[in-house]
């Protein structure tokens, strides 16, 4: 279930859980865990159509990762540059935090990754991923 796992971050003294398949946030206090508040959203509707498709691109490849990053590296390095000004419009400061590192580690991805590289490149992929999850208003 949603808060039987980790808290997807922490703020301050909130623990948040997040489950973007039921579009449910939950905040609750750290010190006492009562909870604080239960928020439902739907994704497109709250994102941006063109900004809630690179997220789920990359969503998607962090829970299925291929065999083969390197062809995922070019098409999301590309996706950043083309959509770039309608992600904006969508969500300018998530849109920003998502733009500044993503691009150098997609490039840093080559073809025939040892799986340690490949696991480098998603933790690393990943933070930026929450980054911009954070920063959605």
């Amino acid at each position: 279930m949603l808060l039987n796992g980790k808290a997807n971050y922490t703020e301050e003294n909130k623990l948040v859980y997040f489950d973007e398949k039921l579009q449910l946030v939950v905040v609750k206090n750290k010190e006492t865990e009562d909870g604080v508040s239960i928020i439902r959203r739907k994704y497109l509707r709250r994102y941006g159509k063109m900004f809630s498709k690179i997220m789920n691109y990359i969503k998607d490849f962090l829970e299925n990762t291929p065999g083969d990053i390197y062809e995922f590296s070019v098409v999301l390095e590309d996706a950043l540059v083309d959509n770039y000004d309608e992600m904006y419009k969508e969500q300018p400061r998530a849109t920003e935090v998502l733009a500044d590192e993503t691009p150098d580690i997609c490039a840093s991805a080559e073809p025939g990754m040892k799986s340690e590289e490949i696991n480098e490149f998603k933790c690393k992929l990943k933070m930026e991923y929450d980054k911009a999850l954070k920063a959605i208003v």
